[in-house]
């Protein structure tokens, strides 16, 4: 049942009733009763007021729904990526120990980036009041407070989280993933062909089946050899090791990503008579799934100044000896053009343990971009920065991360480590920054047009 406080709770005035008011003082030495009227207010030898130093009763209505609304039930809903909802009341109170553990050990929300180390504009870190907001009400018995109280509810359009995409795409029907087998890539030729170029501001994907959808890229294919690949191949789609040349990365998906929506004046384009490519890795679970992942499409609807392009800095050289818990790897990238870094995100498997980016600028100035010292394959995240960043031509962006191959690390994909080198299997090992930028010489309103391949950043080296 809620409790009614009649109104909501007013901030401050805790412990105040009485003050101002004059005060009863009865004596009773030897049956003589004096009675005396104190004027608080206005006596100079009045006690000071008291203080109150209880804190005040945290309530799921007013105090802890508004944290869960705003951080949480993007994936806490029913049909999201989280394990249970938070939608209601009933759902906070049930899981309410969980939810003070997680944020108090800042597992949840998933946030993996160092504090402190760049800013990002999709920071989902709590605040330490909000967190100590969570726990006060969890162990306080979890009470409703008032209904009236509740924030208005959040809307959620059929499981997108950006409303109802303008277009929406997929293989065509339900893919039969194996039960065993181990992990494999598979790829869709989706049903899309523009006769012109489109050009698009936001893309959302719904994995059909999210706890054996790995990851997925989606890429365009210019000169549709994909097609060629796909009628040559029985069944639904054909194998993801068959890669077509050239292709243009489009955008990646990870679990744990947060669709967003890019800056007024800036889009990717899918040039036109191109194909669009889902490729996505599956790790079968011993189970027999039918998956149908979607593609929601947000077009761009003003005009459009700059193109948002991909880009990668990474090492594909290097060998992770068996045992060894703490391997570095390292890797840059010079970049040829002037540039602004819009976003970006790091890239391992499972032995990944860490990973520092940054950007050292032609005058040896070092610019923070993101740090991940707690590396999590299943809790990858798509760092937005606060601003874009200007990097110059001859700027490089760099990165050091470290790989755990140790018989100690949980997530080792074998019980017997062996030696691990780059592939593209979830049992090979990755590392690349990925990150999506802007090109400072074009200004497509102006006619300015940059060549839309030859300046295309490539995977940079290791060392």
């Amino acid at each position: 049942m809620a409790h009614k406080h009649g109104s909501k709770r007013k901030k401050g005035v805790e412990g105040t009733e009485g003050r101002g008011r004059g005060r009863l003082v009865i004596l009773g030495a030897g049956g003589l009763v004096a009675v005396g009227i104190v004027i608080a207010m206005l006596s100079p030898f009045s006690a000071p007021p008291a203080v109150s130093n209880s804190v005040p009763e945290a309530t799921y209505s007013l105090d802890v729904a508004p944290i869960l609304q705003e951080n949480c039930i993007e994936c806490h809903r029913p049909g999201g990526l989280g394990p249970f909802s938070l939608m209601t009341y009933e759902d906070a109170k049930d899981n309410a120990q969980i939810v003070k553990e997680g944020t108090a050990a800042r597992r949840m929300p998933p946030w993996r980036a160092a504090e402190g180390y760049g800013e990002f504009r999709n920071d989902r870190r709590l605040t330490r009041s909000q967190i100590d907001t969570i726990g006060r009400w969890a162990d306080g018995g979890t009470p409703e407070g008032d209904l009236r109280d509740l924030p208005p509810p959040r809307q959620f359009v059929q499981g997108w989280r950006l409303g109802t995409p303008d277009l929406v795409l997929d293989a065509g029907a339900d893919y039969r993933v194996r039960p065993s087998g181990g992990d494999f890539f598979r790829s869709f030729v989706l049903p899309f062909n523009p006769k012109e170029d489109v050009w698009v501001s936001a893309i959302e994907v719904l994995a059909g089946t999210p706890g054996i959808v790995h990851h997925l890229g989606i890429y365009i294919d210019p000169l549709r050899k994909s097609q060629a690949l796909d009628k040559a191949d029985p069944g639904l789609g054909y194998s993801g090791d068959a890669l077509f040349m050239p292709n243009i990365t489009l955008d990646f998906w990870t679990p744990g990503s947060t669709p967003r929506f890019l800056e007024s004046g800036t889009a990717w384009r899918i040039p036109a008579n191109s194909l669009l490519v889902m490729d996505i890795h599956y790790t079968p679970d011993g189970q027999l799934h039918m998956d149908r992942t979607r593609i929601g499409l947000h077009f761009a609807k003003g005009p459009i100044d700059k193109r948002v392009r991909f880009g990668a800095v990474g090492n594909q050289t290097f060998k992770i000896p068996a045992g060894a818990d703490r391997y570095e790897v390292t890797a840059n990238r010079k970049l040829p053009i002037d540039i602004h870094l819009v976003s970006g995100w790091p890239h391992m498997h499972y032995l990944g343990k860490e990973m520092k980016v940054w950007a050292t600028l032609p005058d040896d100035v070092e610019a923070p971009l993101v740090w991940v010292p707690d590396y999590d394959l299943h809790w990858q995240t798509i760092y937005v920065l606060k601003d874009p960043l200007a990097l110059p031509r001859g700027a490089r962006i760099q990165l050091t991360a470290y790989y755990d191959n140790s018989a100690a690390n949980p997530e080792n994909p074998h019980p017997k480590p062996r030696d691990i080198y780059f592939g593209q299997r979830a049992k090979d090992e990755m590392c690349f920054f990925y990150f999506n930028y802007t090109v400072d010489a074009e200004h497509l309103t102006k006619g300015q047009v940059v060549d839309p391949d030859g300046l295309e950043l490539r995977i940079g080296s290791g060392g």
